[in-house]
């Protein structure tokens, strides 16, 4: 069985319940500041989609670019001391002569 919930009628600007046979209706401005405080509770704030979605991208920017910075730094693989890091000297190729093909 699905939980009801308060639901947002433009109509009216208003958000409004029906439950066995109870109604509940919360204006717009009292509704918005008792779900300031619950989100505040819970350590979070009300944003919009956009900000959220801005705050996102500049976050996943930032990861990236610490990516980059991270693999460029060869210093720090030369001196990674985790045994499963592997630093050998390049040989040179092997010279067999001529090619007589």
């Amino acid at each position: 069985m699905a939980s009801a919930s308060i639901t947002w009628n433009p109509r009216l600007q208003q958000w409004e319940m029906e439950r066995n046979g109870v109604v509940i209706v919360v204006p717009e401005a009292v509704y918005e500041r008792h779900l300031s405080a619950y989100l505040k509770s819970k350590r979070l704030k009300r944003q919009k989609w956009a900000e959220v979605m801005r705050e996102a991208v500049n976050k996943w920017r930032r990861l990236q670019a610490e990516e980059l910075t991270f693999r460029a730094n060869i210093d720090y693989w030369l001196t990674c001391d985790d045994e499963n890091v592997m630093i050998r000297e390049r040989h040179p190729p092997i010279d067999h002569g001529p090619s007589y093909s």
